[in-house]
């Protein structure tokens, strides 16, 4: 397939610009959502990649990682290319022929002759190697269309996704793992994701001689726009006309080095005003939204505005150079002076820094910022006042911000933490990673998928379990992605809305002066009060007879008003502070006798078992009429529990569920045939 030969010449001769890096074995990737599918562009970042992608194909690879805003425990995996993506042959390129320019290089790229530069342009390599120059060209084009990138296999269309998933893609050589070594290139977005293309700031106009050359900045926007359109008219409002035939691209070392673009209009500027205004082109072949018309003032055909062309730092200080469209304006007799402006912000709140000679061509800031936007202004005689494109200089920044601090936390009922915090002093803070954790002493989790920028976070937590507090911790992250280190930690108190479990009554006796109840009450560390419930003989109904304050494990108390003989039933619950009620105890019957009588008390004595895990358990002094003995177990310092129980006419009970090292605590207590707890023993403590 062969070119016309005056492009192919030239072609050849500017694609040796793009070659101005170290080549790199990565594959880079863009994505673009349009609702109903996700385009992908990529390409090797080295002629070493394009060439292993031609011969063996790129594959892909697509992990759903959310589905409505939830992040999946496991990742939908989906291979989207069964069979390699690889470049049309030579066959359909011949088919093609004539049919998009760009496919026609992509093409040359690929099968055709690569012819050397021969002429001598400014900043560019005078020859360059054949391989470099295929994979510059067939780059190029797929920058320019999206139907040339198809055809080169750099281009993908997934048309089968889903709204409210969010997909990451890897793009990989599929050349075969075992002899083989790549880089992979990854992109996260979902189908939701459709942004509209940013607007370009306006162009700046230059007139010199009567001629309007055109400068802009391409820095901010060079990861979205591949290429531009320049327009004229007459008119703020249109109709507009481009400038050049074919989109205007960064080519000159001059261009790159600066970030700027300068483009010359061919028309002479007499009288009257022209317009300007620039559109960018995707790698995806859209235009964005027109700039700002930017308006061109007629100005002597002799004058000169010089443009920064390069900006260096060394040891904390800018170095500023500059130069003039013609080299002999640098003396012209209408310059008086030269300023030198700066500012943290594109755009506005420039300062000045320094005012030197129209004959020096450098100037040195001693004292930049972490982020500095540069321009020069001209005064001439007349008393006009012209200003440069600004320049952006950005120094090194490794000082990792200060961690966050003033953080307070408060969680309500429905388990919506709002945590807030103090903002850093730092000026490039980006935002802030959030850490949650149930314990202090345990390793917190990161909660938050992107840094936020704002300095509250709402959090949504579980309260129906016993950890009543939860915890969290910050990190600060600038704009250079530097980390801080970890905040203090906050401290947030959970709605309590967890009853305690209910009380334990294990002993119950009626005496001369009443009837006496035991009970185990510290269920939880924040039982606050326990509610005795009581009903006497043919009364159904529980009534609430008293409530006692929770100041020890274990409460006695005595109902002095039992009427003797009558035959109660008592029962308790258990408040906390938050005023969760527990459910009631096991309810136990008793009868206040008619004057003193004897009361008998088992007693419990205990021994380490014949095993070292064992604990042997032997009692006397059980009332005969005693149907069963229930026996209450505390390991350490728990409160007594019902452990078990054995028949009346036992005497013994060997605990076989110890562990050595530890202490238990018994008590026995002899049940009726008609249900009554009878006098309990005293606890028996033994140490294993």
């Amino acid at each position: 397939m062969l070119m016309k030969g005056m492009l192919l010449i030239i072609l050849s001769g500017l694609v040796n610009l793009l070659w101005a890096q170290t080549p790199e074995r990565k594959i880079h990737v863009l994505a673009r959502a349009y609702g109903d599918s996700v385009c992908l562009r990529w390409a090797p970042g080295s002629y070493e990649g394009w060439i292993e992608g031609n011969r063996y194909g790129y594959k892909i690879v697509r992990y759903t990682l959310m589905r409505n805003d939830r992040l999946l425990s496991e990742p939908d995996t989906t291979l989207l290319t069964p069979a390699p993506i690889l470049p049309y042959p030579l066959s359909e390129w011949e088919k093609r022929a004539g049919e998009e320019k760009y496919e026609a290089i992509a093409a040359q790229a690929l099968y055709g002759t690569i012819i050397s530069p021969t002429a001598t342009i400014r900043d560019i390599r005078k020859k360059a190697e054949e391989q470099k120059q295929r994979y510059s060209l067939a780059m190029l084009a797929a920058d320019m269309s999206p139907a040339a990138a198809r055809a080169l296999a750099l281009y993908f269309a997934d048309r089968n996704v889903n709204k409210g998933e969010k997909y990451l893609y890897r793009i990989f050589f599929a050349s075969d793992p075992e002899d083989r070594s790549s880089d992979t290139g990854f992109v996260f977005i979902g189908p939701d994701e459709i942004f509209p293309l940013p607007k370009p700031p306006a162009p700046e106009t230059l007139c010199e001689g009567g001629r309007i050359t055109l400068h802009w900045n391409t820095n901010l926007l060079q990861h979205i726009f591949t290429s531009w359109l320049a327009e004229r008219s007459v008119d703020s409002t249109g109709p507009y006309h481009s400038l050049t035939e074919e989109p205007v691209v960064s080519f000159s070392a001059t261009d790159r080095e600066t970030g700027t673009i300068l483009l010359p209009d061919t028309l002479i500027l007499d009288s009257g005003y022209l317009y300007y205004r620039i559109r960018g082109i995707n790698a995806f072949g859209e235009v964005s939204p027109p700039s700002e018309p930017a308006r061109a003032v007629p100005c002597e055909r002799d004058f000169a505005i010089p443009f920064i062309s390069s900006a260096t730092t060394n040891d904390g200080r800018v170095v500023l150079s500059w130069m003039y469209l013609n080299p002999e304006d640098r003396n012209h007799p209408r310059l008086t002076s030269i300023k030198i402006w700066r500012s943290a912000l594109e755009g506005n709140n420039y300062t000045c820094i320094g005012e030197i000679s129209s004959s020096d061509t450098s100037f040195t800031d001693n004292q930049p910022a972490e982020t500095n936007y540069y321009k020069l202004s001209i005064r001439t005689t007349t008393g006009e006042t012209h200003f440069s494109l600004p320049v952006l200089v950005q120094l090194t920044d490794t000082v990792p911000p200060s961690p966050p601090g003033g953080i307070d936390g408060i969680a309500d009922t429905s388990g919506i933490v709002t945590l807030t915090w103090k903002k850093n002093p730092e000026p490039d803070i980006y935002g802030y990673r959030i850490y949650r954790g149930n314990s202090r002493k345990e390793e917190f989790s990161q909660i938050t998928i992107a840094p936020i920028a704002d300095t509250v976070f709402y959090d949504s937590i579980r309260l129906n379990n016993l950890s009543r507090k939860v915890y969290y911790r910050l990190v600060a992250v600038d704009k250079r992605q530097n980390y801080s280190a970890l905040s203090d930690i906050a401290e947030v108190e959970k709605p309590d809305r967890i009853p305690p479990p209910p009380p334990i009554l294990f002993a119950a006796s009626g005496e001369e002066k009443g009837i006496v109840l035991s009970f185990s009450c510290r269920t939880t560390d924040d039982v606050k009060e326990a509610r005795i419930y009581r009903t006497c003989d043919e009364d159904s109904c529980l009534r609430l007879i008293t409530i006692l304050p929770v100041l020890a494990d274990t409460l006695v108390w005595v109902d002095t008003a039992a009427i003797p003989g009558r035959n109660c039933t008592y029962c308790i619950q258990l408040a906390d502070s938050a005023g969760n009620i527990s459910t009631i105890s096991e309810q136990i019957a008793m009868v206040r006798p008619h004057g003193r009588t004897p009361t008998l008390k088992p007693v419990i004595q205990g021994k380490k078992g014949t095993g070292k895990r064992s604990v042997e358990l032997r009692w006397n002094n059980v009332p005969s009429e005693a149907k069963k003995v229930v026996i209450y177990r505390a390991e350490g310092e728990d409160t007594l529990c019902t452990y078990t129980s054995v028949a009346g006419n036992i005497s013994g009970f060997t605990d076989n569920q110890v562990s050595t090292g530890k202490k238990y605590r018994y008590v026995i207590q002899p049940v009726s045939k008609d249900g009554k707890h009878l006098t309990p023993s005293d606890p028996l403590d033994i140490n294993l």
